[in-house]
């Protein structure tokens, strides 16, 4: 019994070790399979990380030849840019520097053409006054200016004279002496005086100057006064002391200028008639255009003269009025000397009425067509 009892402690110790050696078999088999299956595992993932890698880097390599490329491009073509314009800077360098040297060269020239001039002027400086006006636009010939004409009547302070110009050339202005002397020649006063005033090359100007002692009722002893009145006489002499003469560009300027529409011509238009009455300031004048065209404009010139046939004074005007052609149109203009009672010597006037008569020549400068 006993050893039966030992047999089967034997059998079932023997058995519990195989059992045990096969579990040990079994658990080293599992464990081998699943080691190697990690290894696969481990080798196709390192197989996809580094394909991954690979392209990663393939990438980064296509990336980085592209930038090159690119930057090298940019490169190039910054380059190109520069070297563009380093080249226009070049020029314009050189272009500015030849502008430089050329102004530099203008600047010397007009600077060393300013010196001369500064010298020649410190030079002739000093003989420049006795080359004044005196012999270009101031004259002091006595017979260049003329008195024509004198009146004074003794209800009004001033006179009315008439100097003639017997230069070639307009004067501007006229410096005298005006010398009174009473009816047997002695010397009662005298008046110095300078008038602005443009007289014409040979023409003859009126204008007003204070007469002699208005207030102790003299007047000019040719003057035309009303019979039995009372007044007392006086007589005049002019001394001529300077004149002024217009510059010759002066002159030029008022030359009319010549276009399609405008003519010289003096048959073109003509005076058909004139009327004016002592007791109006303004005279009627009627003029005919002769020509085949409508006229706009008239530029002319009235003269006046005494009895005698001594000019008085001259107008000029220009008057916008149209006239047809062949036709005559009549329009006003300022009359002779209204403020001394005179009056066109054909005008009809009251009989007996107290005037001074003139007679009066038109002019023609020019006109303009429509």
């Amino acid at each position: 019994m006993e050893d039966e009892r030992r047999e089967r402690r034997s059998s079932s110790g023997i058995t519990l070790l195989i059992g045990l050696i096969i579990g040990l078999a079994v658990g080293y088999i599992v464990g081998i399979k699943g080691y190697i299956h990690a290894e696969n595992e481990s080798e196709t993932s390192q197989e996809i990380v580094s394909e991954t890698v690979t392209n990663a880097t393939e990438s980064a390599d296509d990336a980085s030849s592209t930038e090159k490329e690119s930057v090298s491009v940019v490169a190039k073509t910054t380059k190109r840019k520069a070297t563009s314009k380093s080249a226009i800077s070049q020029e314009e360098g050189k272009r500015a520097a030849s502008t430089d040297s050329r102004q530099t060269r203008e600047r010397n020239t007009a600077s060393s053409t300013s010196t001369k001039s500064g010298r020649i002027q410190q030079t002739t400086a000093p003989a420049a006054p006795a080359v004044t006006a005196q012999t270009t636009d101031t004259g002091t010939d006595e017979n260049a200016v003329t008195l024509s004409s004198y009146s004074h009547d003794w209800v009004k302070p001033n006179a009315q004279v008439s100097m003639k110009n017997n230069t070639d050339r307009d004067i501007v202005s006229v410096t005298g002496r005006m010398i009174y002397y009473d009816m047997s020649g002695n010397m009662l006063d005298y008046q110095d005086f300078t008038e602005r005033i443009h007289i014409d090359a040979g023409m003859t100007k009126r204008f007003s100057l204070r007469g002699y002692n208005y207030a102790e009722n003299y007047a000019y002893y040719k003057s035309q006064v009303v019979p039995g009145e009372e007044y007392k006489k006086y007589k005049v002499k002019f001394q001529l002391k300077s004149y002024k003469m217009a510059p010759k560009s002066e002159k030029e300027s008022m030359n009319v200028a010549q276009t399609p529409n405008t003519s010289t011509n003096e048959k073109g238009v003509s005076m058909t008639a004139y009327s004016h009455d002592w007791v109006k300031p303004n005279a009627q004048v009627s003029l005919k255009n002769n020509t085949n065209r409508d006229i706009v404009s008239i530029t002319g010139r009235m003269i006046y003269y005494d009895m005698q046939g001594k000019m008085l004074d001259y107008q000029d005007f220009t008057k916008r009025i149209e006239i047809e052609a062949g036709m005559t149109k009549r329009f006003d203009l300022r009359g002779y000397n209204y403020e001394e009672n005179y009056a066109y010597y054909k005008s009809e006037i009251v009989p007996g009425e107290e005037y001074k008569k003139y007679k009066v020549k038109f002019q023609l400068k020019s006109f303009t067509y429509k």
